[in-house]
């Protein structure tokens, strides 16, 4: 049994309607903060910055983005942030 009857129809027709297209996708139980793909793409971003701080030779800079980098992959592996601990 499918969820909803637009998804119903698709899945017996084989079609997907224009409305299951223009829908937006139903929120997730998750915050954008634990959602794993959002956290990649932060590190990711944040891994960029760094990388491009480090080649300009901005060094307070760069320690800043590795920092930020830190507390988003400290996220993605469920460890509590603890700034006291380094």
């Amino acid at each position: 049994m499918e969820e909803n009857l637009d998804r119903a129809l698709e899945r017996a027709l084989g079609t997907l309607t224009a409305a299951v297209e223009a829908a937006p996708t139903p929120l997730s139980r998750t915050t954008p903060t634990e959602d794993k793909d959002y956290l990649g793409q932060m590190a990711f971003e944040k891994y960029q910055r760094a990388k491009d701080l480090l080649r300009q030779g901005l060094w307070a800079e760069f320690g800043k983005a590795l920092e930020e980098l830190e507390t988003v992959l400290k996220k993605m592996s469920g460890e509590k942030e603890n700034k006291d601990q380094r």
